[in-house]
């Protein structure tokens, strides 16, 4: 029997032998059929034909020709061959399609061009569940570095594409080409890609939830989340090393913030090492960096919430989780300034929920709103109203903070209303650790001051004013006197040196008349009551008849 190649054969294997259905093209055909092939098909003869039925030689269509004998020869093909393959079925396919046996092969096949890489211009041929769907925009941007991902040449048509599409070509991102984008955005440290990559995960959640979580335990170890820590530029983490956006503003100045559009819905935070709410460990942190810094208020950079916001969150977790701190944690909170009021840390001992004046900057009235985190501002120290020893001890606290240094005029103003407060809410007031500005304007025990009552003696320049501390006018006689503070004339005494020689006056007229005069002044006389003691009672018109000679 003749054969397609123009060979003679016997048929005695009829199983090997076939013959081709007069619907194909025995040019197109021939461009591309194996050797080997072409020696096992018999022409089409009309008087042969019902011998090869009596035969049961099969009679073979080209879908069949190209299932059977020509796919699975496909990779040993020489270029041109596999040019004439891949022709056929680009033109043929409305015909070819049909068979469901053919598209199972083509899956299998490595038929579809693309680039060895993308520095390379040489071609290869991969299975098409190989390659992307160039017209899906996702896999555009993520591959946009990489062509070797998507077919070309004929293969690039809308027409071919959609051929590819029904044999494999990947037009949907699964679990396995999501983690391949993932570890691309890791490896170029693209935040734009990034975030497009996060935005399609929540929006086909369902695709990628799993519950064994191998999905999620892989991607979790991939740095390709966009996160932002304490307002600096976007950059990639792991999530377990970032915070929910709902959870910023315990956070945000510790651990990086996971950018709105790429945060995960929430039933997947534990998959992924998403701590929420974080940890007491992580909020005490969180508070310590912003208080460490006493002017972080005066230029606050935080866009997502107020001072009074971030502060009222840490403090309602604080509260909320107070019993889990250990007693060294709740003391060092209640020595530190926590509390924001205005641009100003306060410590919690100088915070009241009620004062009837500013007292600023010794007391603070706790802002509105912190009124909802009492229980734990009262756990550090903050009280109702403040009691006389309370304000004793602020001025104590500033007496150590300010050393010998000067009150300003502010501070002065306020020491003062302050120490006029100790003495008006104490009858039974002591003195011992009460402070007051002295007359330079340095805070000093009031044991140690005494009322100016002798300015001729102050002005005179005879008093060591390093030994002697006198109260500052701006403390009236009253409140000196609730202070226990003494006068300056019962407390010092002038006396004559022993060795004081009387000296002899020139003869001016003015320094006579100044010295008459000075003789007749009451300060002079109360003098001389105290340097002559011994004087009778009368010694007052004695001392009226002083006379200059």
């Amino acid at each position: 029997f003749e054969t397609f190649s123009g060979s003679r054969i016997t048929i005695s294997e009829r199983g090997d032998n076939f013959t081709i259905d007069s619907s194909v093209d025995i040019n197109s055909v021939g461009s591309y059929l194996p050797q080997s092939l072409q020696q096992k098909l018999l022409l089409e003869k009309p008087e042969l034909k019902e011998l090869y039925e009596d035969l049961n030689i099969e009679c073979l269509n080209e879908a069949t020709i190209l299932q059977k004998f020509v796919l699975k020869e496909f990779p040993n093909m020489p270029l041109a061959q596999k040019e004439a393959v891949i022709q056929n079925l680009l033109t043929k396919w409305e015909i070819l399609r049909v068979s469901d046996g053919l598209l199972e092969n083509l899956r299998d096949t490595s038929f579809v061009k693309r680039k060895q890489n993308e520095e390379s211009g040489e071609i290869v041929f991969v299975k098409p569940n190989q390659l992307y769907d160039p017209r899906n925009e996702f896999f555009n941007l993520m591959f946009d570095s990489d062509s070797s991902c998507f077919p070309i040449e004929e293969f690039a048509t809308e027409e071919s594409l959609e051929i590819l599409k029904s044999v494999g070509l990947k037009t949907a991102v699964d679990k396995e080409t999501f983690l391949k984008c993932a570890y691309i955005v890791e490896g170029e440290q693209s935040v734009t890609k990034s975030i497009k990559l996060f935005e399609y995960f929540s929006e086909n959640f369902s695709t990628f939830y799993d519950n064994s979580q191998d999905f999620t335990g892989k991607l979790a170890e991939v740095r390709c989340v966009p996160a932002e820590l304490d307002g600096h530029s976007t950059d990639l983490y792991c999530f377990r090393d970032t915070t929910a956006p709902k959870d910023r503003h315990l956070t945000f100045k510790v651990k990086p913030i996971i950018h709105s559009s790429a945060s995960p819905p929430q039933v997947m935070f534990s998959s992924l090492g998403i701590i929420s709410p974080p940890s007491l460990t992580i909020v005490l942190k969180q508070l310590r960096a912003l208080t460490e810094d006493e002017h972080i208020l005066d230029h606050w950079t935080y866009q997502h919430g107020s001072v009074e916001k971030v502060f009222c969150c840490l403090f309602s977790f604080l509260q909320d989780n107070y019993s889990d701190l250990s007693p060294r944690v709740q003391a060092a909170l209640r020595e530190r300034p926590v509390v924001p009021v205005g641009t100003t840390l306060v410590k919690a001992n100088r915070l009241f929920f009620r004062l009837a004046k500013d007292l600023a900057p010794f007391f603070y009235e706790v802002p509105r709103a912190f009124g909802a985190n009492d229980v734990f501002l009262r756990e550090l120290g903050v009280r109702d109203s403040p009691r006389s020893e309370d304000y004793a001890l602020s001025l104590n606290e500033l007496n150590s903070e300010i050393g010998s240094s000067r009150l300003n005029a502010n501070e002065l103003k306020s020491v003062v209303e302050v120490v006029n407060l100790i003495a008006a809410n104490d009858q039974n007031l002591s003195t011992e650790n009460t402070c007051a500005p002295d007359l330079l304007g340095k805070l000093v025990s009031t044991n140690d001051l005494l009322q100016n009552d002798c300015n001729w003696l102050v002005q005179s320049g005879r008093l060591d004013m390093n030994l002697v501390h006198l109260a500052h006018p701006k403390m009236s006689k009253e409140l000196c006197a609730k202070l226990h503070i003494g006068c300056l004339s019962e407390n010092i005494q002038e006396v004559l040196e022993a060795n004081f020689v009387v000296r002899e006056l020139g003869n001016s007229s003015m320094q006579l008349n100044n010295i008459e005069s000075l003789f007749k002044n009451d300060s002079f006389i109360d003098m001389l009551h105290h340097l002559i003691p011994r004087m009778c009672t009368n010694s007052a018109g004695i001392l009226d008849g002083l006379r200059v000679v």
